[in-house]
């Protein structure tokens, strides 16, 4: 049997950050998604082919769905209560996303490195950092959030809309 082209521990950040850059939920019946990680990854057609030793199931898969227990178990970064088939971060997890802790950083690095040292034909350089996107998309957040408590504590008075004064509003 092949080797893994990703351990089940060095694939926790950049399934992390793929999540978030999915607002931090995705529907994993929809296999496309995982596909669309392993292109992150840059994994060949042949890795995210393989096949485990005695069941005949597809590695790729199997590698990312035992990951995820992990991160439940052992990180509490993914919901366990949230709907059949979805993954979705929990306070932890979008902890993690903007600060890893030094261990999953390591393995991270640790893989790019060997993958950048006997990357497979045909196989794209590994990702500089699990995603480029997440710092970006916490600030759209972080803006639209602000936008929207202006606009919840804006007030009708004189027929004019003018802000709320803290502690005034009630």
């Amino acid at each position: 049997m092949a080797e893994q082209a990703i351990s089940q521990e060095q694939l926790f950040l950049p399934l992390l950050h793929f999540i978030a850059d999915h607002g931090g939920e995705i529907g994993r019946q929809e296999d496309n998604l995982l596909d669309a990680l392993a292109d992150r990854l840059g994994l060949t057609h042949e890795e995210r082919r393989r096949e485990t030793g005695g069941g005949g199931r597809n590695q790729w898969r199997a590698t990312a769905e035992f990951s995820r227990e992990k991160l439940i178990e052992q990180h509490g970064a993914i919901e366990t209560g949230s709907p059949r088939g979805i993954w979705r971060l929990t306070d932890r997890g979008w902890e993690i996303v903007k600060s890893p802790p030094p261990e999953m950083e390591e393995r991270f690095r640790a893989w790019q490195e060997a993958r950048r040292n006997a990357r497979p034909e045909g196989a794209p350089p590994p990702p500089s950092r699990p995603s480029g996107r997440v710092s970006a998309r916490l600030e759209d957040m972080r803006q639209t959030l602000a936008r929207e408590v202006t606009e919840t504590l804006r007030i009708k008075r004189n027929g004019e809309l003018v802000s709320c004064p803290r502690d005034s509003c009630t």
